[in-house]
Parts: C-alpha cells; sequence; structure tokens
C-alpha cells in the first residue's frame, strides 16, 4: 500500500476591498455653490458672502483639481472681488467720516484682502489698498469697545500675517487677548486663538509683549505658547461635549487643530454631521446666512480626514470594525502590535533556534565534522535571508 501525504492547502487570504475617494458629501457642497453663483461672478450679489464662498471653492479646488468648472468659478468670483475692493478703497478713502458702516465695512474689506491674498498668493498690495486699509483700522481701534462684531478684530489682526501690511496695532492685539481671557464661549475663545496664532511667526515679539501685560491682570503664570496649546485641546473638548452644531465654531476649531497639529476625532465627527444637516436642507433653503454655513461647511469638510472617504465591502466591515474594538481595549496596556514583517522575522528566528539546537544535538551525539556544521549553517544562513527577501 502507497501512502500519499498530501499537502494541505492553506487557507486562502484575502486582502480587504477598499478604495478612496473623494468625499461625496464635499463634492454636493461645491456643486451646489458653483451652482448659485451669478453671471458677474458673485453670489446675491454680495461681497462678503461672495468671498466665504470663493475661499471655500479655493481650499476645495486642490482636492478636485481635475473639475475644470471650479478653476472657472473661481476666475470669476476672483475678477468680481477684485472690483469690489477697488471700489471699496476709492470709497473708504473719499468718505470723512466712517463710524456709521464701520462694523460691515470693515469686516467686508478685511475679508476681500484675505481672501484675494491666499487666491492670488501675494504679499503685496498697492499703495490705496494700504492706505485705506489703514485708515478703517485706525477706526477699529478707537471704536473697538462699542464695535459688535467680533469678527472685525480677528479679521484684521489675521492681515498682518501678510507682510505688506506691517506690525498689528498693540491696542488690538491686547484688546483680543483681553477678549480670551474673559470670555467663556467656545466659539469665541478658538476664533481668537486661531487669529491670534496667524501672526505668532512673524509678530511673535509683540504678542509675548502683550501677553505678559495682559495675563498679569488675571494673575496667570502661564507662558504664551504653553496657555495657547492647553486652551485650545481644552476649548475643542469642550465644544465637543456640548455637542455645538454651530459651523463658525466647528470651522475655526478645524483651522486651530491643523495649525496646533492636534487631532480630536469627535470635532471631525461634529463637522460631518452639520454638512450632511445642511445638505438636507440645500434645496430647501438659499437666503445669504444658509450660503454662508454652507460655505463654512464645504471649508471646514477640507480640514478633515472626511474629505476623503473610503469604501469598504460589506463583508469587511464587521471583521474591521472588530479589530479597531480590540485595538482601541488593548492600546492602553502598552501592547506592541504584531505587524506582518515583525511576524516573519518572529517566525525565522524560531526556526533558525530549532535547527540549531537539533544540529548541536545531533553533533554532541555523532561528532560530525566541522565542514559539515559549517555547510548546515551556510545553509540556515542562506534560509534565513530568502525568508526574509519574501
Amino acid at each position: 500500500m502507497v501512502l500519499k501525504l498530501r499537502r494541505r492547502d492553506k487557507r486562502k487570504k484575502y486582502d480587504v476591498l477598499r478604495e478612496i475617494r473623494k468625499s461625496p458629501y464635499l463634492g454636493m457642497l461645491l456643486a451646489r455653490l458653483c451652482s448659485l453663483q451669478k453671471e458677474n461672478g458673485s453670489w446675491f450679489d454680495d461681497p462678503l458672502i461672495t468671498a466665504y464662498a470663493l475661499r471655500a471653492l479655493h481650499k476645495s479646488s486642490v482636492i478636485f483639481s481635475e473639475r475644470d468648472e471650479i478653476g472657472d468659478v473661481i476666475r470669476r468670483g476672483r475678477q468680481y472681488l477684485e472690483k469690489e475692493l477697488e471700489s471699496l478703497v476709492d470709497k473708504v478713502i473719499a468718505t470723512r467720516r466712517l463710524y456709521s458702516q464701520l462694523d460691515t465695512l470693515a469686516r467686508t474689506f478685511s475679508l476681500l484682502v484675505l481672501v484675494l491674498s491666499e487666491i492670488n498668493k501675494k504679499s503685496k498690495f498697492d499703495e490705496l489698498t494700504l492706505t485705506a486699509f489703514k485708515k478703517i483700522e485706525e477706526e477699529v481701534v478707537k471704536y473697538r469697545y462699542s464695535l459688535g462684531d467680533l469678527e472685525v478684530f480677528s479679521q484684521f489682526v489675521k492681515c498682518h500675517s501678510i507682510k505688506s501690511f506691517g506690525e498689528p496695532p498693540v491696542e488690538l492685539v491686547e484688546f483680543l487677548l483681553d477678549k480670551l481671557l474673559s470670555s467663556e464661549e467656545p466659539s469665541v475663545k478658538l476664533e481668537i486663538l486661531d487669529s491670534l496664532y496667524s501672526i505668532t511667526k512673524d509678530h511673535g515679539k509683540l504678542l509675548e509683549t502683550s501677553w505678559r501685560k495682559i495675563s498679569a491682570r488675571y494673575g496667570i503664570q502661564q507662558d504664551l505658547s504653553e496657555y495657547f496649546n492647553k486652551t485650545a485641546v481644552n476649548t475643542l473638548r469642550s465644544l465637543v461635549e456640548s455637542e455645538s452644531s454651530e459651523i463658525k465654531a466647528l470651522y475655526y476649531g478645524n483651522s486651530l487643530m491643523e495649525k496646533l497639529n492636534v487631532h480630536l476625532p469627535e470635532v471631525w465627527s461634529l463637522t460631518l454631521k452639520k454638512a450632511e444637516n445642511l445638505l438636507s436642507r440645500m434645496y430647501s433653503e438659499n437666503d445669504e446666512h444658509f450660503l454662508y454655513e454652507f460655505s463654512l461647511a464645504a471649508e471646514s469638510l477640507c480640514l478633515t480626514p472626511f474629505r476623503n472617504a473610503m469604501v469598504l465591502n460589506a463583508e469587511n466591515l464587521e471583521e474591521i470594525e472588530k479589530a479597531i474594538r480590540w485595538y482601541e481595549e488593548n492600546k492602553s496596556k502598552n501592547l506592541v502590535l504584531l505587524s506582518k514583517k515583525r511576524y516573519l522575522l518572529m517566525e525565522v528566528a524560531l526556526v533558525a533556534v530549532i535547527l540549531l539546537t537539533i544540529l548541536l544535538a545531533v553533533y554532541i551525539i555523532y561528532g560530525f565534522n566541522v565542514w559539515f556544521v559549517l555547510s548546515v549553517l551556510v545553509s540556515l544562513v542562506l534560509f534565513i535571508f530568502s525568508r526574509i527577501s519574501k
């Protein structure tokens, strides 16, 4: 009788079926934004709303670079904003008193400067624009305690991250620091932190000097960077705990996380939920405020990992969820995850130890000559290298 030994087939291993796709939510947000642009390049003939929409499209265009229609929409919108900025410059220079319209004028002017600087990638503006900017800024500093829109101050400070606008006024920086320390609203704190962080690179000394003065008033001993980082993380966590769906707070939160290299998935999830909510209403609401939120939602998604979507096969999903749950339960135990490479090296080392043990035992018992031992060792080394190369 011939006994046949059949090698058992190894269990087939299937790779996880997965595809990375650009976020369908972001694609829908952009498509809706593009469809609402008017022939003159604006949205609702409003330069402020147009600036928000254009900024969102510009940031999204990096992800959807193959869509030529987005480039055309951005080009028309940029031309509209450039004309509006020229008009605002002439208006500011010609107007003697700006106080009656200072809130709207300052917010629009500063946002147009920031958006055009980002889109055109330029750090220099003409003398007339700089003159108009300084005139508005002097009025903002003068009436800072009577103006109600915090975004005016935060945007004006951000403008000083553009080199041609020079150093920000000390009074404006101290005003924002005072607001930061006195406010309990997460959205206010995040907006101020995002604004001040944008000038730390170019105007760090001014910021440090102002911080020492204002922090002493509140009895705070921490240095600026330590306070910024700690406050940012704590504020983001409080945003998650309150489950705030205010898109403005989520936008500044995501922007700040990117700058500080902080990762809070809960904030990303809140952003996604807000985008879903806005998408469900995108054909029933088309006013200026909705478009403002819509633009911030698109821009916020660009700052999260949800700008890309992973499409998984349903058969793999249960196993992936089990693996994630196991990892979350065990990551606090200082376990080292065994990768495929580590497993292979362990396998090779184990086989090598076993063979060396057998060889040593045979040598002790039978006393093989040195050349035989060396030939076996060479074979063993070649075996190890062949396994590692695989």
